[in-house]
């Protein structure tokens, strides 16, 4: 990954200390009214948290290298013609970009996956949630509602 260079956090990595980069799934408020007896409200989440030594990437080749292989691996949902693709600008214009960032490449030590999807309901206070969370608005709501789905199985043993 990277940060903006003006962002003073990758001056503080000593790479003989762990850091911690924590990545966040979806994630939603889940209502006491969602019940059909006394509760309270909460949260459900998915997160994972990555520990390792930090490694800072500022030679050009290689944080080029990391930056291409980063956009060619979000550009392959577009069509092929379409793709944008860091070869085709200036070389000028890339290398006065990447001025602006810092690479960064963790050696993961530890990795600690959370997943509170209310795995302590019952099998209909769960169904209740997930209806819920699927009429909800927001993506972070309806993906969480999709996690909870693919999951209900295992937890329940029968289909809702």
């Amino acid at each position: 990954g990277h940060l903006a260079r003006p962002n003073q956090q990758w001056r503080t990595f000593n790479p003989s200390q762990n850091v911690l980069a924590i990545f966040t799934g979806p994630h939603a408020y889940v209502s006491a009214r969602w019940y059909n007896h006394l509760n309270v409200p909460t949260w459900n989440y998915i997160a994972v948290h990555v520990y390792g030594k930090p490694r800072l990437i500022t030679a050009h080749d290689e944080l080029y290298a990391m930056l291409k292989r980063l956009v060619d691996k979000y550009e392959a949902v577009a069509p092929p013609e379409s793709r944008y693709r860091l070869e085709n600008l200036p070389p000028d214009f890339v290398k006065k970009e990447m001025r602006g960032i810092v690479g960064i490449e963790i050696k993961i030590e530890r990795l600690e996956a959370k997943a509170k999807l209310s795995q302590n309901r019952n099998a209909q206070d769960y169904d209740n949630i997930i209806a819920e969370l699927e009429k909800s608005p927001g993506e972070n709501a309806r993906s969480l509602a999709a996690e909870m789905r693919g999951k209900r199985q295992k937890l329940f043993g029968e289909q809702a």
